[in-house]
């Protein structure tokens, strides 16, 4: 069975755990849906993560189980990082409370910082550790050469289809209006209406 076949299966037994209210026994489509990365040496592990926490969808949500779909149907590469200690998706829970859109300017920054550079010297090393909230999992040799892989922040948007979750001001990335701090519900609902416009 293929990580995205492991990932599709995890998620309809979630929703069947879910339509019987059973939440004890759902199980994270993440842990499983692992694979390797190819076309890099060492070759390394993606691993998924979903845009929100199964608690942060029974917390916010009206309707569990259609939010749950929206957010987790079909979405098997909306979110993958290169998995090793304190990756991204763990420092994205830890930083943001797993905010889609500040992640994304955080992302930004290192694009900014590593604008025409390939090699992660001590100095630019420096630079995003003290620039970007989430550095400590950029300046890791997989981390790092997997987000250099798409060239800039438009060609990463790009490839992983997240243009739906960017609100700009000029070129800029920016923090969502109206959601305040941390993970509220004008956050949860504005995030579900962006999903829930693609489908």
């Amino acid at each position: 069975m293929t990580p995205q076949e492991k990932y599709n299966e995890d998620v309809e037994y979630n929703i069947g755990v879910l339509k019987s209210y059973d939440v004890k026994k759902y199980y994270d489509p993440d842990r499983r849906s692992a694979r390797l990365c190819e076309g890099f040496d060492p070759l390394f592990y993606l691993g998924q993560d979903g845009l929100c926490g199964i608690k942060e969808i029974i917390n916010h949500s009206k309707d569990i189980v259609k939010d749950y779909k929206i957010i987790r149907e079909n979405q098997f590469d909306l979110l993958v990082w290169p998995k090793h200690k304190m990756n991204i998706n763990v420092m994205r829970y830890m930083k943001y409370r797993d905010r889609i859109d500040l992640l994304l300017i955080d992302i930004n920054r290192f694009y900014q910082f590593t604008k025409g550079e390939n090699k992660l010297t001590e100095k630019l090393k420096s630079d995003i550790l003290n620039g970007c909230d989430l550095g400590r999992a950029y300046v890791h040799p997989y981390t790092f050469e997997w987000l250099k892989s798409f060239k800039n922040f438009d060609g990463f948007v790009k490839s992983r289809n997240l243009g739906r979750f960017i609100e700009k001001n000029g070129d800029e990335p920016i923090e969502w209006e109206g959601c305040g701090a941390g993970f509220t519900q004008e956050y949860y609902d504005k995030m579900i209406s962006k999903m829930d416009a693609c489908l």
